[in-house]
Parts: structure tokens; C-alpha cells; sequence
């Protein structure tokens, strides 16, 4: 369900979900009119105050929570051993 339609059908506003969600009514508004991605953070807080009726998967755009789903790339997790590699040999230098 997307936020518009939880507002009409649970007779509630933007300014009564933005209090539950911790965020302010106008970032409820953008997201209804479309005008923004929400953050993770305000995702999660709507779906935690709507008890899971909208959801992250409806209101964040695919890229993103593809990356939220898969974790970091494989090509970052690699780069971290070769950079503990040179601290390692640097100390042995000295």
C-alpha cells in the first residue's frame, strides 16, 4: 500500500503520521505527491508506525533498495584486506 492510500484509508494526515514517524508533515507530503525518495530512515519509520501496511519495498526506488538488499559490492569488500596488507607491512619495516 502506498502512503496516500493508508492516509485515506485509515482516515488519518500527513501531519498525524509525520508525529508517529518522528519526521515533519512536509516530508510526508513529498513523499505522497512524489516529489522525493524517503531516506532509509523515514522508510523504516513509516512502516514501523503503520504496523507494516506500507512498507520500504513500496516507497524506496528499486536502485536503492537493491543496494540495501544486496550489501556492499564485492569489489569493496576486496580492496579492505590489501589496504590491512600495506599497514601490515609498514609495521614490519619499522
Amino acid at each position: 500500500m502506498r502512503v496516500e492510500e493508508y492516509l485515506q484509508e485509515f482516515g488519518t494526515t500527513a501531519p498525524k503520521l509525520a508525529k508517529k514517524c518522528g519526521v515533519t508533515p512536509v516530508t510526508i507530503r513529498n513523499i505522497v505527491n512524489q516529489n522525493c525518495d524517503p531516506q532509509l530512515s523515514t522508510a523504516l519509520s513509516i512502516e514501523v508506525a503503520t504496523k507494516g501496511q506500507v512498507t520500504c519495498r513500496e516507497m524506496l526506488p528499486k536502485k536503492h533498495l537493491e543496494l540495501v538488499l544486496k550489501g556492499p559490492k564485492a569489489e569493496k569488500s576486496q580492496k579492505s584486506p590489501q589496504k590491512k596488507n600495506k599497514q601490515k607491512k609498514k609495521h614490519e619495516n619499522k
